[in-house]
Protein backbone atom coordinates (compact mmCIF):
# COMPACT_ATOMS: atom_id res chain seq x y z
CA UNK A 1 0.00 0.00 0.00
CA UNK A 2 1.52 3.22 -0.69
CA UNK A 3 1.90 5.40 2.09
CA UNK A 4 -0.38 8.45 0.24
CA UNK A 5 -3.40 5.78 0.64
CA UNK A 6 -2.48 5.06 4.29
CA UNK A 7 -2.92 8.19 5.06
CA UNK A 8 -6.05 8.63 3.73
CA UNK A 9 -7.31 5.50 5.62
CA UNK A 10 -6.62 6.92 8.45
CA UNK A 11 -9.45 8.09 10.48
CA UNK A 12 -10.05 11.48 10.04
CA UNK A 13 -10.54 14.37 12.80
CA UNK A 14 -14.19 16.40 12.67
CA UNK A 15 -14.03 20.26 12.92
CA UNK A 16 -15.92 19.40 16.13
CA UNK A 17 -12.94 17.61 17.88
CA UNK A 18 -11.07 20.45 16.65
CA UNK A 19 -13.66 22.85 18.29
CA UNK A 20 -13.34 20.73 21.38
CA UNK A 21 -10.26 21.17 21.75
CA UNK A 22 -10.33 25.25 21.47
CA UNK A 23 -12.95 24.48 24.27
CA UNK A 24 -11.02 22.95 26.44
CA UNK A 25 -8.06 24.88 25.62
CA UNK A 26 -10.46 28.28 26.26
CA UNK A 27 -11.24 26.63 29.90
CA UNK A 28 -7.66 25.98 30.77
CA UNK A 29 -6.44 29.38 29.79
CA UNK A 30 -9.08 31.42 31.88
CA UNK A 31 -8.08 29.57 35.29
CA UNK A 32 -4.30 30.00 34.67
CA UNK A 33 -5.00 33.81 33.24
CA UNK A 34 -8.13 34.77 34.19
CA UNK A 35 -7.49 38.90 33.45
CA UNK A 36 -8.45 40.04 29.75
CA UNK A 37 -5.53 42.05 29.78
CA UNK A 38 -2.86 41.82 26.83
CA UNK A 39 -5.41 39.07 25.06
CA UNK A 40 -4.28 40.78 21.65
CA UNK A 41 -0.49 40.44 22.42
CA UNK A 42 -1.12 36.77 23.61
CA UNK A 43 -3.02 36.06 20.16
CA UNK A 44 -0.06 37.76 18.09
CA UNK A 45 2.50 35.69 20.06
CA UNK A 46 0.52 32.68 19.13
CA UNK A 47 0.40 33.59 15.72
CA UNK A 48 3.87 33.57 15.79
CA UNK A 49 4.31 30.17 17.52
CA UNK A 50 2.01 28.86 14.35
CA UNK A 51 4.03 30.47 11.72
CA UNK A 52 8.00 29.05 13.36
CA UNK A 53 5.79 25.58 14.07
CA UNK A 54 4.68 25.46 10.09
CA UNK A 55 8.53 25.99 9.17
CA UNK A 56 9.96 22.89 11.55
CA UNK A 57 7.92 21.39 14.11
CA UNK A 58 5.83 18.50 13.81
CA UNK A 59 1.98 18.40 12.69
CA UNK A 60 1.31 17.47 16.51
CA UNK A 61 2.67 20.66 17.63
CA UNK A 62 1.02 22.84 14.87
CA UNK A 63 -2.20 21.53 15.54
CA UNK A 64 -1.73 22.50 19.38
CA UNK A 65 -0.42 25.80 18.46
CA UNK A 66 -3.23 26.31 16.12
CA UNK A 67 -5.13 25.41 18.76
CA UNK A 68 -4.10 27.97 21.01
CA UNK A 69 -4.66 30.75 18.43
CA UNK A 70 -7.99 30.05 17.82
CA UNK A 71 -8.86 30.03 21.95
CA UNK A 72 -7.09 33.65 22.19
CA UNK A 73 -8.82 34.49 19.28
CA UNK A 74 -12.37 33.71 21.03
CA UNK A 75 -11.16 34.97 24.05
CA UNK A 76 -10.68 37.86 22.38
CA UNK A 77 -14.17 38.04 20.51
CA UNK A 78 -15.98 37.62 23.51
CA UNK A 79 -14.25 39.23 26.49
CA UNK A 80 -12.19 41.90 24.73
CA UNK A 81 -8.83 43.40 25.73
CA UNK A 82 -8.88 46.73 27.59
CA UNK A 83 -6.14 48.29 25.73
CA UNK A 84 -8.50 48.05 22.48
CA UNK A 85 -11.37 50.15 23.67
CA UNK A 86 -13.41 48.63 20.15
CA UNK A 87 -12.71 44.91 21.19
CA UNK A 88 -14.85 45.40 24.65
CA UNK A 89 -18.45 44.12 25.04
CA UNK A 90 -21.05 46.21 25.00
CA UNK A 91 -22.32 47.34 28.70
CA UNK A 92 -25.48 45.26 28.17
CA UNK A 93 -23.00 42.35 27.50
CA UNK A 94 -23.97 41.89 23.74
CA UNK A 95 -20.68 40.97 22.15
CA UNK A 96 -21.53 40.88 18.24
Amino acid sequence: MSQDKEIYSMPRKTDSDFVNLVLNEVEFARRKFPSNKVLFAALVEEVGEVAKALQDETRDRLVSELVQVAAMALRLAVEGDPAYANSLPEPDGNFF
